[in-house]
Protein backbone atom coordinates (compact mmCIF):
# COMPACT_ATOMS: atom_id res chain seq x y z
CA UNK A 1 0.00 0.00 0.00
CA UNK A 2 1.30 3.44 -0.91
CA UNK A 3 0.13 6.88 -1.83
CA UNK A 4 -0.22 7.65 -5.52
CA UNK A 5 -1.25 10.94 -7.03
CA UNK A 6 -3.71 10.74 -9.89
CA UNK A 7 -3.67 13.95 -11.88
CA UNK A 8 -6.03 14.94 -14.62
CA UNK A 9 -6.17 18.11 -16.64
CA UNK A 10 -9.48 19.88 -16.80
CA UNK A 11 -10.94 23.06 -18.11
CA UNK A 12 -12.49 25.57 -15.81
CA UNK A 13 -14.41 28.64 -16.81
CA UNK A 14 -13.37 31.69 -14.85
CA UNK A 15 -15.67 34.67 -14.91
CA UNK A 16 -13.74 37.90 -14.54
CA UNK A 17 -15.81 40.20 -16.71
CA UNK A 18 -15.37 37.88 -19.67
CA UNK A 19 -15.73 34.12 -19.92
CA UNK A 20 -12.16 32.90 -19.63
CA UNK A 21 -11.34 29.23 -20.01
CA UNK A 22 -8.20 28.13 -18.20
CA UNK A 23 -6.42 24.81 -17.97
CA UNK A 24 -6.29 23.41 -14.48
CA UNK A 25 -4.75 20.29 -13.03
CA UNK A 26 -6.79 18.37 -10.53
CA UNK A 27 -4.80 16.01 -8.36
CA UNK A 28 -6.26 13.32 -6.16
CA UNK A 29 -4.14 11.38 -3.72
CA UNK A 30 -5.15 7.74 -3.58
CA UNK A 31 -4.14 5.05 -1.13
CA UNK A 32 -3.48 2.01 -3.29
Amino acid sequence: MEYKDKCVCGRKVVWDGVGDVQEHRFCVRMWV
